[in-house]
C-alpha cells in the first residue's frame, strides 16, 4: 500500500513539473524600442544595449538655438517568439508640446519574431527655448507591456570651461516659472476706480558654480525685452521698468520688474525674452515666457458716496394689503432711487433683511423672506425697470414692524438702507377711521343748535294747539 501511494505521489509531481514546463514554454510577444539612425547612435542593434529604450525611457533633447529641427528614428522590434500586434497609429499623450510630432508611423502593424518596423519623431526647434516635452504612446498585445511610453524632454546645456552649465531659473514673486509657459499678471480696472498699474518682480537665479552674463536673446538691445506675439498689438501694455544686472555670480540672483498698465478693456498678451552667456563664453539660447493680463471697466457706481435712497409709501387702501394668522401685512414697492435715476444695468441684491417679505400667506401665497446675497450674481434682485436706471422690488411688511435692509451692487460692500426709508411704520390702527373729539367752540355751537331746534319744536306745537 505504501509503495502504491509513493508511486501516485511521484506521478503527481511528474505531471506538475510537466505542466509548469508547458506553461513556461508558452510563446509570447516581447516589444522592445531602439533608437537608430541618429548621429552618435548605432544603425543596428549590434552596438549593444546603449540604443535600447525600455518602456518609460526619457530621452533628453538639447536645445542649442541653432538647429531648426531634428528627426529621431526609432525601431519597434519583436524580441519574443509569438506575433506582436501593434495598435496603429501611434499617438502623443494629451499635453504633449506641439513642437514635438510623430513624423512617420510604423509601416507594419504585425511583427513576427525578430521582425521590426520604424517610426520617426520630429522636434521643430524654435529660436528660443520653450521647455517642450512629449510622450509617445505605443500600444500592443505584449502581455508584459501593453502600453509602452517613451518620453522626450527638451533641455538646454551649454559647455563652459570643460564643464556643463545649467540654464538660469526664473521666478515671479517667489513662484517658479517654466520657460514657454504663460503667466497672468492680473486684472486692472479702468475708470474712476483705477488702482494704477500692476507691477511684478521677476528673479533670475544662476544655479551654476560659475558666473554667467545675461544678454539679449531676442535681438533687442536690452537684456530683458517685451515683444509681440504673432500680430497681437497689446504687447505695448507691458513695460520693463527695471533691468536685471548683467552678471550673476555663482549661485547668485538678480531681479527685474514688469509693469502692466493697459489703456483699453480686453485681454493683453506679450512675449518676455532674455538670453545669457556662460563663463566659457558660450551663448545660451534665448529664454522666453508669455505674459498675459486683463483690463475691465470699473463696476458702475450706484450712487455718489456709496449711498442708496429708497422710496416706499405706506398706503392703507392698497388692494394687496392682507391679513393672515391675525397679522396684517402691508404691501409696498421698494423703489431705488426715491427720485432721479442710477446707472443702468446694475446688479442690486439684498444682503440682509428683517420684517421684509417678498411673498405673504394670503390668496394662496406663502410667507417668504428674500434670498440673501453672498456675492455677485446671487440673492434676491431689485430689478431695473427696462433700462430706466430705476429699480423696483415688491414686498410686504407686518403691521407695526420696522423693516431693515442692506443692498449690494455686484458683490461689492453692502450698503445699509436708512431705516427712515420705511417711515411711517404702517399699522392697522393708523388705517382705521375714528370720530374726532369736538373742541369747546364746537361744543358751544352744538348746544346752541340744539336750543334753537328745541325752541322751533316748542313753538310749532304751541301754534298747532292754539289753532286746534
Amino acid at each position: 500500500m505504501r509503495k502504491s501511494f509513493t508511486t501516485i505521489k511521484s506521478l503527481i509531481l511528474l505531471f506538475t513539473l510537466f505542466s509548469v514546463g508547458i506553461v513556461s514554454l508558452t510563446a509570447q510577444a516581447n516589444l522592445t524600442v531602439w533608437h537608430v539612425g541618429q548621429a552618435g547612435h548605432g544603425s543596428t542593434h549590434n552596438h549593444g544595449f546603449s540604443n535600447l529604450w525600455p518602456c518609460g525611457y526619457e530621452y533628453y533633447i538639447i536645445h542649442t538655438g541653432t538647429q531648426s529641427s531634428r528627426d529621431f528614428t526609432m525601431s519597434i522590434k519583436n524580441e519574443g517568439d509569438a506575433t506582436l500586434n501593434l495598435t496603429l497609429p501611434l499617438t502623443l499623450s494629451a499635453g504633449s508640446h506641439s513642437d514635438l510630432t510623430i513624423l512617420s508611423q510604423p509601416t507594419k502593424s504585425s511583427l513576427a519574431p525578430n521582425e521590426e518596423t520604424h517610426f520617426q519623431v520630429s522636434y521643430n526647434a524654435p529660436a528660443t527655448y520653450n521647455d517642450a516635452d512629449a510622450t509617445v504612446v505605443i500600444q500592443s498585445d505584449d502581455p508584459n507591456n501593453p502600453v509602452c511610453n517613451i518620453f522626450f524632454d527638451v533641455g538646454v546645456f551649454t559647455g563652459g570651461g570643460g564643464s556643463s552649465s545649467t540654464i538660469p531659473t526664473l521666478s515671479c514673486d517667489n513662484t517658479p516659472i517654466s520657460y514657454g509657459s504663460t503667466n497672468n499678471l492680473g486684472t486692472v480696472s479702468l475708470g474712476s476706480c483705477t488702482q494704477g498699474p500692476i507691477t511684478k518682480t521677476f528673479t533670475i537665479r544662476n544655479p551654476n558654480s560659475n558666473s554667467i552674463t545675461l544678454s539679449s536673446g531676442c535681438g533687442n538691445a536690452d537684456i530683458v525685452s517685451i515683444d509681440q506675439i504673432a500680430t497681437d498689438p497689446t504687447f505695448t501694455d507691458f513695460t520693463v521698468t527695471s533691468q536685471p544686472s548683467s552678471t550673476i555670480v555663482a549661485n547668485g540672483s538678480t531681479t527685474f520688474t514688469i509693469s502692466f498698465n493697459p489703456t483699453a478693456v480686453g485681454t493683453k498678451n506679450a512675449l518676455l525674452c532674455f538670453g545669457y552667456i556662460n563663463s566659457g563664453g558660450t551663448s545660451g539660447a534665448g529664454l522666453n515666457i508669455n505674459l498675459s493680463g486683463m483690463a475691465e471697466n470699473c463696476p458702475p457706481s450706484y450712487a455718489s458716496g456709496n449711498k442708496l435712497t429708497f422710496g416706499d409709501p405706506c398706503k392703507c387702501d392698497d388692494p394687496l394689503n392682507c391679513t393672515s394668522g391675525g397679522i396684517t401685512y402691508f404691501h409696498d414697492t421698494l423703489t431705488a432711487p426715491a427720485s432721479g435715476t442710477l446707472a443702468s444695468g446694475l446688479d442690486l441684491r439684498i444682503t440682509s433683511a428683517s420684517n421684509f417679505f417678498i411673498d405673504v400667506p394670503c390668496n394662496g401665497g406663502t410667507l417668504m423672506t428674500p434670498t440673501l446675497s453672498t456675492g455677485a450674481g446671487n440673492g434676491t434682485r431689485i430689478t431695473e425697470v427696462g433700462t430706466s436706471g430705476v429699480y423696483k422690488l415688491e414686498f410686504w411688511r407686518p403691521s407695526g414692524a420696522q423693516p431693515t435692509l442692506s443692498v449690494s451692487q455686484g458683490g461689492m460692500t453692502p450698503v445699509v438702507v436708512d431705516p427712515t426709508t420705511f417711515q411711517p411704520i404702517c399699522t392697522v390702527e393708523a388705517c382705521t377711521p375714528s370720530a374726532p373729539i369736538p373742541t369747546m367752540s364746537e361744543w358751544g355751537l352744538l348746544i346752541f343748535g340744539l336750543l334753537v331746534l328745541n325752541l322751533g319744536v316748542f313753538f310749532t306745537y304751541r301754534r298747532a294747539a292754539i289753532l286746534g
